[in-house]
């Protein structure tokens, strides 16, 4: 790669991240915190994976729990947790479910939670507030306001129908990373479960689920694993109280043999149990590489890239106190910007995919990047230097 990238690096093997994330001319994708680039070696492993599986599908599918069982091993070795407490579930989105419908049972039963959550635990809410009577507190957050505000905000609401109290590690729309230390031990004083919506954690951080009681985070994401794959961690003495939102042939059997055992809702019918390689994969190329030198390596990026783009003056929904992810989210006004929609604009003019800015009235005007290891501040710079481009100053 360029003399720019190994002139702050931080121990990454940047030969083999070219390697692992070849380039397809011209295009720039900027977008890892929605979906993740896959590296070459999740590729393989997920070819293989279909070619071992034609050799007996039945086994492979059924009978043989290697894929998941070392998915979830390769997953407790990343996050510094037992396996014993880890679920592999499809995404963030499914974990969210199963454990929100497990602690927002009756109605009356709150549900404590912010502004800016994603956009599936608002679904989720809402479907419990119509069909259970589940009250929904939805606490207004703005990161600029800092953290003490943050917590007083949420734990005011706190009370003794709070049930749950959901949050994110880190912002999907703001990019925001929070230290959740206070309302952690907050919550736990007070008997209520914190569930953390980490989505952009894993892959991304040094990321440690086990410091929360209740956890969720995706595999397809900063990890580069295949689509279909997230976890959940449940604290020891929570998992008695899950309750299934599905349900496969196994699942009473695993429930009797030892209800606290999460496996048992791991039981969901046929399923693809390839990705689950394609998931090692991923994860074992992140303990290869170092999670601390990909965690460094993405800061050095956004402080790039923030410096960078100041000279077009956005305005940065991005706190700039302890700047601590990778994650950037900006925008403009609709008189600096001549294009109907920045994100559709950039992809069909320049090839450069971005996320829009969900935050604003018009997400057109603004854009969050994901400042992912694999990229180089080069990159960045055609970034910044198209968005010139278009801006009217």
């Amino acid at each position: 790669m360029d003399a720019a990238i190994n002139s702050s690096a931080t121990g990454l093997d940047f030969d083999r991240v070219k390697k692992e994330f070849p380039k397809e001319e011209g295009c720039l994708y900027l977008n890892t915190g929605s979906c993740g680039r896959k590296p070459q070696s999740v590729l393989n492993a997920l070819s293989q994976g279909w070619n071992d599986l034609n050799v007996n599908p039945t086994i492979t599918t059924f009978i043989d729990e290697s894929s998941m069982t070392e998915a979830r091993e390769s997953a407790a070795r990343l996050f510094d947790v037992s396996a014993r407490q880890l679920l592999l579930v499809q995404n963030t989105t499914q974990g969210l479910h199963l454990l929100m419908q497990s602690f927002l049972l009756n109605s009356g039963d709150e549900l404590v939670t912010t502004d800016s959550e994603h956009g599936s635990v608002n679904v989720i809410a809402q479907f419990l507030a119509e069909t259970r009577g589940i009250v929904v507190h939805k606490v207004h957050i703005d990161p600029i306001e800092g953290l003490d505000l943050f917590n007083s905000k949420l734990i005011e609401k706190l009370n003794r129908q709070t049930k749950l109290v959901l949050v994110s590690e880190i912002s999907s729309y703001t990019g925001w990373r929070p230290d959740l230390q206070v309302l952690e031990r907050t919550t736990k004083e007070m008997g209520i479960p914190l569930l953390v919506d980490g989505a952009h954690a894993g892959g991304q951080i040094i990321c440690r689920p086990g410091q929360y009681r209740l956890w969720v985070g995706s595999g397809h994401k900063w990890l580069g694993g295949p689509n279909g794959t997230g976890f959940v961690y449940v604290a020891p003495d929570l998992v008695p109280i899950l309750r299934p939102v599905w349900l496969g042939d196994e699942y009473f059997k695993l429930k009797d043999a030892d209800i606290n055992n999460l496996n048992r809702f791991e039981s969901q019918g046929t399923t693809d149990v390839v990705r689950w390689r394609g998931l090692t994969a991923a994860i074992n190329l992140q303990l290869a590489f170092g999670p601390e030198e990909i965690y460094q390596r993405e800061l050095v990026l956004a402080s790039y890239l923030r410096s960078a783009a100041a000279k077009l003056k956005p305005t940065f929904r991005t706190p700039d106190h302890a700047p601590n992810n990778g994650m950037l989210v900006m925008h403009w006004t609709a008189s600096q910007l001549p294009v109907p929609h920045l994100r559709d604009h950039l992809w069909q003019s320049h090839k450069i995919w971005v996320q829009p800015d969900f935050m604003n009235v018009n997400p057109g005007l603004g854009v969050r990047v994901s400042c992912h290891y694999s990229l180089s501040e080069k990159e960045l710079d055609r970034f910044v230097d198209t968005l010139e481009g278009i801006l009217i100053r």
